[in-house]
């Protein structure tokens, strides 16, 4: 038996907190249940002693189809009774990758030193985010690890699919782009500078255009490495803008008011937040760590900002539907979705069904974005093509008027 933390609202509606002792975390909301205690929070006594384990973490990233792969057959593996060691020894065998190897070595090493597989998950930072360890901690807690690793599965191949829908909009776009780019390119630093060559033979004035685009081409021909440094600095410098939380949250609004794309990038913000909010409450996470967790999986930090405070206003007894409610970014049909849930016991199921019309939505967008992009980027590239050509040929037709 452990002794957990918990914060909750009574059936009145009012906060209360305290302790209460269970088996696991599962138990212990059923308990407060039975009392008409709905938990906001609830934590185990003594969960932040750091664990017995010492492994040194593991911070590589990994694709997110090795990421599938390891959690599909592991669920796989245990749902056809195969104890966890047994399950995650065959994984370790079968993985072609070294360093997934030594990820599951250390998950096994953090097994027999007795701590817990969602315990061995947490110390590799970079591979299991938090929504993973709370998702297979609850899954513990519950004895439904199988299901939980199966549900997490499926997860992770519609975070795929969506992120394969997103960058099939962006893809294209950025092709023509750095086409457009490179032709520009070798336009102004191998074309121009011997055109440039033929007018110094003229020894006439140039216009003002055709001077300056000259001079550009030769900045670029002699010092294309500065060009190079000086867009390594500023990366670097708009990196370092960017760990400012103002600052990332103005640049977040400015995305999300781009036409089309900024519509296209809250939707999947949107299809996010719901699809991980609705797992984490599915599986008993209360939902004050399910709000946390969530904030997390998302990108934009206006997004993260709305949930952060979501949060601090459901802790203060406010409906999740009130709180998101005031935000433009969360649509009165997420509003209405929500509210029913709350009103019915299924939020999750609420919050599963707003993650599937958005998800509708991105591919609507995509599909919108796709038709409409091509001609507006290849209109872009041809005039400024087309100005180039003009500046460069603009002296030559001069000359011709004044032999007329």
């Amino acid at each position: 038996m452990h002794e957990y933390h918990y914060k909750a609202k009574n059936e009145n509606g009012e906060f209360v907190e305290g302790t209460i002792t269970a088996t696991n975390e599962t138990d212990a909301i059923k308990q407060l249940a039975a009392r008409s205690i709905y938990p906001l929070s609830i934590k185990k006594t003594g969960d932040n002693k750091p664990t017995v384990t010492s492994l040194l973490l593991v911070r590589k990233k990994v694709s997110p189809q090795d990421l599938y792969t390891f959690t599909s057959q592991l669920a796989y593996l245990l749902k056809g009774g195969l104890p966890l060691l047994r399950g995650l020894e065959i994984l370790r065998a079968q993985m072609k990758t070294s360093n997934w190897q030594k990820i599951i070595a250390r998950l096994v090493d953090t097994i027999k030193q007795g701590g817990s597989f969602s315990e061995g998950l947490a110390q590799c930072k970079g591979v299991f985010n938090n929504f993973y360890v709370s998702m297979v901690r609850s899954g513990e807690a519950g004895g439904s690890l199988d299901k939980v690793l199966e549900r997490l599965a499926i997860h992770i191949e519609k975070e795929n699919d969506l992120r394969s829908k997103v960058l099939q909009a962006l893809i294209y776009p950025s092709v023509i782009m750095c086409v457009g780019i490179i032709t520009v390119m070798v336009i102004m630093m191998f074309v121009i500078p011997k055109m440039s060559l033929m007018y110094e033979e003229l020894d006439q004035a140039l216009p003002f255009i055709t001077q300056a685009l000259i001079t550009v081409s030769t900045t670029l021909a002699d010092s294309w490495w500065l060009v190079i440094g000086g867009i390594v600095v500023l990366i670097s410098i708009i990196n370092l803008v960017l760990a400012n939380a103002r600052i990332s949250r103005a640049l977040g609004r400015i995305v999300l008011n781009i036409p089309v794309f900024g519509g296209l990038y809250a939707r999947e913000e949107l299809v996010r937040f719901s699809r991980a909010m609705g797992m984490l409450l599915h599986n008993g996470v209360a939902i004050l760590e399910s709000f946390r967790i969530a904030e997390e999986v998302l990108g934009n930090a206006v997004f993260k900002t709305i949930v952060r405070k979501a949060h601090d206003q459901v802790q203060q007894g406010t409906p999740m539907s009130s709180s998101l409610g005031q935000y433009n970014e969360f649509p009165s049909l997420i509003v209405h979705l929500l509210s029913v849930g709350e009103e019915t016991g299924t939020l999750d199921e609420a919050l599963d069904k707003v993650a599937d019309i958005y998800e509708k939505e991105v591919e609507r967008y995509v599909k919108v974005i796709t038709t409409l992009i091509e001609p507006f980027l290849i209109l872009i590239i041809g005039g400024v093509v087309g100005l180039i050509a003009v500046a460069m040929f603009l002296p030559i037709f001069q000359l011709n008027l004044l032999a007329q």
